[in-house]
């Protein structure tokens, strides 16, 4: 290992946080893994329309990876692309 080049967390950091905003492919297409967008989409999804309003406006990130630079950007960008219009998108890191 002397002779070989160093590790840049920061970029194997990016390269991971990435992962989470595009939907894994499986050996099969139950096997597939969606994206982050999608998971929280897909349960916002599941309530009435008031609980909608109130969840799409308070998403909370927590956790490593939340904590990367432009994560929480990228999430609410993303997020915002494939809500309802109707509801205001509010994606928020606790600290």
């Amino acid at each position: 290992f002397l002779n070989e080049r160093p590790i840049d967390l920061k970029s194997e950091m990016t390269l991971i946080s990435k992962i989470h905003f595009n939907e894994l492919e499986g050996d099969t297409e139950d096997d597939n893994v969606p994206s982050i967008i999608e998971l929280i989409k897909s349960a916002i999804n599941e309530c009435n329309d008031v609980e909608k309003r109130n969840l799409w406006g308070n998403i909370v990130t927590s956790g490593g990876f939340a904590g990367l630079n432009s994560f929480i950007d990228n999430l609410q960008i993303g997020l915002k692309e494939t809500s309802d219009p109707r509801f205001n998108v509010k994606v928020n890191y606790p600290m």
